[in-house]
């Protein structure tokens, strides 16, 4: 370990401490200081098994149980995360799979990513119990009400689960007791600060994630329980209506822990990750057989439930190794794990510095700058799973990095918008930041936020697909679309960090030019132009059709 990254540990995030640390050590400073926070978050993670409510293992236990007879009904082990188009049986199985994804998030100490699952979640229930009742939204209903009001169809259901929805809404939009949800992420980053200990706050985000979870369990098994019936299999209901005790909370060992570490290149071809997909292929052949379901009637070992995780971890790596041979094949010698380190490097530097200027401000313009920060580091890790809950998170970020330019350019107008009754669309904030010409983006990623019958995600997969370089080749352009909407997001983000750099002084903001962007200040400026004339090339783009189809009564 080098001497300035030992001595970077004792830097202070504030404008003179960095200043005399730049000065000593040079432009590596910001190389060192930004990786020292970052390691921080997964140094406190890794020593806090708290993190992870009792409520929450609670309903992660029901993995095993429900793998065993949802597989028998028929379910694939489907390596893509995102099942929107698969059977009934495997949507049931999506959200086992999700709950588990929660619970990992949590463990490794992201809180806002999974609230955009767990949000998903209640909205794709919200149509199977809507369309079973045959429940429609009022014209003059709020979302909220109308999700609140479809919840009440189910006799367990002891919250408003509209409300809960609309709040986690709020989080994703940085309103509401967003800094209370994300309290872990803003106070694990200090590497001065020692054992960190979880906040109340987050514990109870967890909560709710797990109370939501749990609730929309109730329509899957209960889907689950139907198909059993026409396929003649009544002894699996059992299975998906129990709720067998867990004897013991797992406390994930460093090599499960490692296992939940984000898939870059290297992560994914390490022997120990390899292993865990061999292991899982072992645990899929168990499951499949009839009597493996026996046990898990009289309770669940700690080891079970790991090994359920351990699953969805395995086939993600079997997934991500496939992806990146396809990428391989499709860009041939342009495919570069190196190069994939350095970008993922440079979105957690961004995020960091994010986090880092935050502080520097107050009010809602520090909110702004830390929930982009966390959203942010929910994104890439998201981006590396394949999934477009990644793009939600960037929607996040394109938000409250708008949010923070408008108030560092028109504090007035941004006070104003702050208090303006009602709700405050994205679109606001992109407006008076002087971005307008992103408003698309925003409508593309706004297509993915929410899981809707109205939904048009492959309209909004294809202007992904134009929002690139103009040279990128015609045939990649759709296969790189996420990738770029995410790099066009940390770029619009750390063009607001450099921002604050400069004020707080040109030698800050000029090493982290030539350290961490790459780039020199007319180039981030054009680079930024461009993705804004691309956006107003666009602007009238046509999204089509709705993706989705009214579903079945029966099984929707």
């Amino acid at each position: 370990m080098s001497r300035s990254f030992t001595d970077a540990q004792r830097v202070r995030p504030d404008p003179a401490s960095m200043k005399a640390a730049l000065r000593k050590y040079g432009w590596d400073f910001w190389l060192s200081f930004l990786m020292v926070r970052h390691k921080a978050r997964i140094t406190a993670a890794s020593r806090r098994p708290d993190l992870v409510p009792e409520k929450l293992w609670e309903v992660t236990a029901r993995a095993p149980i429900f793998d065993v007879a949802l597989v028998q009904l028929g379910a694939t082990w489907w390596e893509h995360p995102d099942m929107y188009d698969r059977g009934v049986i495997d949507h049931v199985h999506w959200v086992v799979d999700q709950i588990v994804e929660v619970t990992r998030g949590i463990r490794m100490g992201d809180v806002l990513g999974p609230a955009a699952i767990v949000r998903q979640q209640t909205e794709r229930w919200t149509i199977n119990i809507a369309g079973h009742h045959g429940l429609t939204q009022s014209e003059n209903e709020s979302r909220a009400d109308y999700i609140g009001r479809v919840w009440q169809e189910i006799p367990s259901c002891q919250i408003d689960v509209g409300q809960a929805w609309a709040r986690l809404s709020q989080w994703l939009h940085g309103r509401g007791d967003v800094l209370d949800a994300i309290a872990w992420d803003i106070e694990s980053s200090d590497p001065l600060r020692g054992s960190v200990t979880v906040p109340d706050s987050t514990v109870k985000a967890a909560e709710l994630y797990a109370e939501l979870l749990d609730l929309a369990l109730y329509p899957a098994s209960g889907v689950g329980c139907l198909v059993a019936r026409d396929r003649k299999r009544t002894d699996l209901q059992v299975y998906l209506t129990a709720r067998p005790k867990l004897r013991l909370q797992p406390d994930l060992g460093p090599n499960a822990l490692r296992a939940l570490r984000p898939l870059d290149f290297s992560t994914v071809v390490a022997p120990d990750m390899q292993k865990i997909a061999q292991d899982a292929r072992t645990y899929r052949r168990e499951v499949a057989q009839r009597s493996s379901a026996a046990h898990l009637q009289r309770g669940l070992a700690a080891g079970t439930v790991e090994r359920a995780i351990l699953e969805r971890r395995g086939r993600a790596v079997d997934g991500a190794l496939r992806a990146f041979e396809q990428t391989h094949e499709k860009l041939g010698e342009d495919f570069s794990p190196a190069g994939l380190a350095t970008r993922i490097f440079r979105f957690i530097a961004i995020s960091e510095a994010s986090h880092v200027v935050a502080e520097w401000s107050s009010g809602a313009e520090r909110t702004a700058l830390l929930v982009a920060a966390s959203a942010a580091r929910s994104a890439w890790r998201f981006w590396l799973e394949d999934t477009d809950i990644s793009l939600v998170c960037m929607r996040t970020v394109l938000e409250q990095t708008c949010r923070a330019r408008a108030w560092r350019l028109r504090p007035l107008k941004a006070a104003n918008l702050e208090n303006a009754p009602g709700l405050v669309s994205p679109s606001r904030w992109i407006d008076l930041a002087g971005w307008r010409r992103a408003g698309v983006l925003n409508r593309s990623m706004g297509e993915f936020s929410h899981l809707e019958l109205r939904s048009r995600r492959s309209g909004a997969r294809q202007l992904l697909s134009e929002m690139q370089d103009p040279e990128t080749e015609e045939s990649l352009r759709l296969y790189l679309g996420r990738g770029a909407a995410l790099d066009n997001v940390f770029r619009l983000l750390a063009f607001e960090v450099i921002a604050r750099l400069q004020a707080a002084g040109n030698e800050l903001a000029e090493s982290f030019r030539q350290t961490i962007t790459l780039v020199d200040e007319a180039t981030h400026e054009a680079e930024v132009e461009q993705l804004l004339n691309l956006g107003l090339g666009l602007r009238g783009f046509d999204f089509g059709e709705p993706d989705f189809k009214t579903p079945d009564p029966r099984h929707p």
